[in-house]
């Protein structure tokens, strides 16, 4: 008898082993239910925080979806080459850098250009759009982790009760829904970095086509710049050039060149003293 019991208690920790060390439910996404209504109503949030984060790349690119239109690009277009081409298409109408700037204020975006640039049309409209959606989702994206951090408090709190709560419910059962709460916490963790990464993308994007902007035309002022420095060397070069030339003396004749003063005569040296015969004693 006493053999009999060890063998099924066995089983039972093979079994809920075996459902432990295999994937859960929660960790492939699907929804799992306790038949506890506390229980089954956090596995329904976190399930429903899986469903939304599987929608972020979507809205990422509804998002962008009126700037890569105007700029020909593929709907998933880097950011990067997102904002490089910004910065292009706005160089074609920004007269010098700081003449097209991007207002942000909470989520609206408002181009403004000035100093004699000209109207950007679709492509500041575009701007206007995307920038406004990107806002939008990085702020979404944000309201995201207070959420996460109190799934997780709660996850703590039940996995206390799990065996209390499912003690009548056998060992087998007891063991299954701790493996949801463990792999629970383990998704709520990652959606977590997920959303973080996902919010700082928005606001860098964001950031980056305000530079995009800002800096719109600076390539073709930097060129004016030097082509106006090249230009004023040679002028400068071509003045220094006649300033250094000698100038050549007027001939009083006008054709030959003015005569070589003679040479004063030499003075003849003083003449000998006489011999006297005296010899000089020190």
């Amino acid at each position: 008898m006493n053999l009999g019991r060890t063998l099924v208690a066995c089983g039972a920790l093979l079994a809920s082993a075996c459902m432990m060390n295999g994937p859960s439910r929660t960790a492939t996404g699907q929804l799992y239910t306790s038949g506890n209504p506390t229980y089954d109503s956090f596995f329904h949030d976190v399930h429903q925080q899986q469903v939304d984060a599987a929608g972020w790349g979507d809205d990422k690119k509804g998002a962008h979806r009126s700037l890569v239109g105007v700029l020909e690009l593929t709907p998933d277009a880097p950011d990067v080459t997102i904002v490089q081409a910004t910065h292009e298409a706005a160089s074609k109408v920004a007269k010098q850098p700081g003449s097209v700037k991007l207002d942000v204020d909470g989520t609206t975006a408002h181009v403004v250009a000035s100093g004699g640039a000209s109207d950007g049309g679709a492509l500041f409209r575009a701007i206007e759009d995307t920038t406004h959606g990107e806002l939008e989702r990085g702020k979404r994206l944000h309201a995201v982790t207070p959420k996460l951090d109190a799934l997780s408090n709660q996850a703590t709190v039940l996995e206390g009760r799990v065996k209390a709560d499912f003690d009548k419910n056998g060992v087998t059962k007891e063991n299954e829904v701790a493996g949801e709460l463990m792999s629970s916490t383990d998704v709520i963790l990652k959606l977590k970095a997920h959303a973080e990464s996902e919010a700082r993308e928005a606001d860098d994007f964001v950031a980056d086509l305000e530079r995009a902007l800002e800096t719109a035309s600076e390539a073709s002022a930097a060129k004016q710049v030097a082509r106006h420095a090249s230009g004023k060397k040679k002028g400068d070069k071509s003045d220094a050039s006649s300033a250094s030339a000698p100038t050549k003396p007027s001939s009083p004749t006008g054709d030959q060149p003015p005569p070589t003063p003679k040479a004063a005569p030499a003075t003849p040296p003083p003449p000998k003293p006489a011999d006297t015969g005296e010899v000089f004693t020190p």
